[in-house]
């Protein structure tokens, strides 16, 4: 359900966010991510409608392009659903600075 012990399903904000980690860390065994900022945060459900968040579904990165696609399923049990795509930059220097100012 999100939030914790004491939380509810309607009071988690359900954010898409960027994590990174070192490429090297990564292969040297580390799990150490680190977070980068917030795509966006989606409504929190009313109290009488539940909600199954915000999932990243699918992703595909275009080298050549240098930018990554990714889809999310936005949606609901008791309403109507679909699928976002979110394009983002692969300078991802460039995109903290951006997430973050």
């Amino acid at each position: 359900m999100g939030g914790g012990v004491e939380g509810r399903y309607w009071e988690v904000p359900f954010p898409l966010d960027l994590w990174s980690i070192d490429p090297k860390a990564l292969l040297a065994g580390s799990a150490q991510w680190r977070f980068e900022g917030c795509f966006f945060k989606r409504r929190t459900s009313m109290p009488d409608k539940m909600s199954n968040g915000c999932h990243p579904a699918v992703t595909m990165i275009d080298e050549q392009e240098r930018i990554q696609h990714i889809f999310v399923h936005l949606g609901s049990p008791s309403d109507p659903a679909g699928i976002v795509h979110l394009k983002r930059t692969l300078d991802t220097p460039k995109l903290v600075a951006f997430l973050q100012g």
